[in-house]
């Protein structure tokens, strides 16, 4: 550690070798760089926080869902992703089934694909490359549980149909709180 600097002898000048200018360079340096951090870091950091949200925020920026009731009766037990996608997706969501094709051969919202069980199970968990839809362990933060479960008919899915049945969003909830094993 070296010595600290004292005042300059303002009887002498000084020059840009002296020690009180080395020190005033180094600080105005380290405070250009700091200006310049913050410059970078504080946009960044913000970027971050949007994309992120918070803890109680989905992926779509939404907040969580107050907390779900544990005591549903499902429609299947224990909740199983075959099952719930043969009893419930494929006939409701635009799979093979007689449901809506929202999600099906015929169309494609939310660049979301469910035409087979494989494919519906990559999607809704993000392992095909797009946003997960559903956080294992955390059904009020996973954005299909938030879509069936509103009350509002622009957002709720399926879209411009019948609300599942209270039996058939506890299963998939269910399955979401288990982990959402395939």
């Amino acid at each position: 550690m070296s010595a600290p600097l004292n005042e300059p002898d303002y009887g002498q000048p000084l020059t840009p070798r002296s020690p009180y200018c080395a020190l005033r360079a180094a600080v105005a340096r380290r405070s250009a760089s700091r200006t310049t951090w913050a410059l970078i870091a504080l946009p960044l950091a913000a970027a971050v926080l949007v994309a992120c949200g918070n803890d109680d925020a989905n992926s779509d920026g939404g907040t969580c869902l107050a907390a779900l009731p544990d005591d549903c009766t499902p429609l299947v037990d224990p909740s199983s992703f075959h099952q719930i996608y043969n009893g419930i997706i494929d006939q409701s969501c635009g799979g093979s089934g007689m449901g809506t094709t929202c999600h099906g051969e015929k169309g494609l919202q939310g660049k979301l694909r469910l035409t087979s069980e494989d494919a519906a199970y990559a999607a809704l968990l993000g392992k095909d490359g797009t946003r997960a839809r559903v956080i294992p362990n955390n059904p009020e933060c996973s954005i299909l549980m938030q879509r069936i479960a509103s009350t509002d008919p622009s957002f709720r899915m399926p879209l411009n149909g019948d609300a599942l049945s209270d039996s058939r969003r506890c299963a998939i909830q269910l399955w979401i709180k288990e982990g959402g094993a395939p």
